[in-house]
């Protein structure tokens, strides 16, 4: 895993609105895959 990711996903959750879907546990690999969907800049 590259070492910028987790900056990533962290300022695309932080960016996103406090929902219970949000503050409910997910794996990394949802995080990311929730990162791609809402990040145009991300290219998998």
């Amino acid at each position: 895993m590259s070492p910028g990711l987790d900056g990533l996903v962290a300022d695309a959750m932080s960016a996103l609105p406090d929902t219970d879907v949000l503050s409910a546990p997910i794996s990394v690999s949802e995080r990311v895959e929730v990162v791609y969907e809402l990040d145009p800049r991300v290219t998998p």
